[in-house]
């Protein structure tokens, strides 16, 4: 009897299993619900491996948006087209393994994926490090009128469209125009970009966008009808001034049907900016990232205890880090660590304070200068006392 109740039991406990887990597997985990997600690519390199990682998170979490368009290509035809985009922010993007192999790096990557809209998303980013000041320069030729940038009716409603960051005023964007921009010659290729660069860096802009809208009028759609097609096109860069990386470049092209050539033109504005407007929050998300590469400097703490703490690990798991590379020792015998933040070194040193009890150690504040900041460590057997 004994043997037989011992059987049931052991029968009705792996039922039990298999029933908690049938139903576990079909179940989300609780932590894809938050946006966790784990994956593993091949790529070519490491940067390309790390940028297709962070697609397939989105992905999986967010998946893809399609959308499809229609484009007068003449006065009497439409082309069609269909493009798929992938948007949305990555928090505490880890690489958790790599590999080579005969196809290339292989990847294996962590993340919380955002899963508000990129809007939000890039409110959530912005909430931390600031909206960057931008310079927005278009110049205009409306048939054969043209319009030197500064205030034109494209800036105007480029800036309605984001709402919210930080333009430099009109007054300031005029002088730098008639400065900086020869008369006829405001395009994204001018040589005088150089020149705007400079001049927006003394106003505090982190990003200029220069560009060129121009429109013309086609022949008539229908014979014995006034309605023309509107041929139009916008050339822009967006450039970041501190180290002049154009972090998007492109030439969008529109038109409607119109009778009169600035109503056909100020419609396709709409339709360009439209385009445009999703298109540059997807570059900044993705590409732009206030801050420079700070080099930490930790002194008085050996490498041993430095190891056991995990001390760059704990740095990497502060909010607005990108990445840290450790450098080994210097001359000196000072740790040295290279951080990838979305803000400066004054203000990483007080996320540095703040995180105290995460690091483990105790420091005292040596110097910061520019990009540099140099601690000393108390001994960590003192603070253990």
């Amino acid at each position: 009897m004994i043997v037989l109740r011992n059987k049931s039991y052991k029968f009705f406990l792996i039922s039990l299993l298999s029933f908690h887990f049938g139903c576990a597997s079909g179940m989300p985990r609780e932590s894809e619900k938050d946006g966790y997600v784990e994956v593993e690519v091949v790529a070519s390199n490491r940067e390309e491996a790390e940028r297709v990682a962070k697609s397939e998170m989105i992905g999986k979490i967010l998946g893809e948006f399609v959308h499809t368009s229609s484009l007068i290509v003449d006065s009497g035809s439409k082309g069609y087209f269909a493009e798929s985009s992938r948007e949305g922010l990555i928090r505490s993007f880890s690489v958790m393994s790599t590999k080579e192999s005969s196809e290339g790096i292989r990847l294996k990557a962590s993340g919380y994926v955002s899963k508000n809209l990129l809007g939000d998303a890039l409110e959530e980013q912005y909430r931390l490090i600031g909206k960057p000041r931008i310079l927005v320069l278009i110049s205009e030729k409306i048939g054969p009128q043209f319009f030197p940038a500064g205030k034109t009716g494209i800036e105007t409603k480029f800036i309605s469209r984001f709402s919210g960051f930080d333009f430099l005023d009109s007054a300031k964007s005029m002088r730098i125009s008639s400065e900086k921009l020869e008369a006829k010659n405001s395009e994204p290729g001018s040589k005088a970009a150089s020149d705007v660069l400079e001049a927006a860096v003394k106003e505090d802009c982190e990003l200029v966008l220069l560009g060129y809208f121009e429109s013309r009028l086609g022949e008539k759609i229908v014979e014995g009808s006034e309605m023309r097609g509107t041929f139009a096109s916008l050339n822009y860069k967006l450039i970041e001034t501190r180290t002049g990386q154009i972090l998007a470049a492109d030439t969008i092209r529109g038109g409607r049907p119109a009778i009169d050539l600035n109503f056909g033109s100020e419609k396709a504005k709409d339709q360009i900016l439209s385009e445009l407007s999703s298109s540059l929050k997807n570059r900044l998300a993705d590409r732009w990232k206030r801050g420079y590469t700070i080099r930490l400097t930790i002194r008085g703490m050996n490498y041993d205890t430095y190891a056991d703490l995990d001390v760059a690990a704990s740095i990497r798991s502060i909010r607005g880090i990108n990445s840290v590379t450790e450098r080994g020792k210097d001359d000196s015998g000072d740790i040295v660590l290279d951080i990838e933040a979305l803000y400066n070194a004054g203000r990483l040193y007080g996320f540095l304070r703040e995180y105290k009890d995460t690091l483990g150690f105790s420091f005292q504040n040596k110097e910061i200068s520019g990009n540099s900041i140099l601690i000393r460590a108390e001994p960590v057997s003192s603070q253990k006392k």
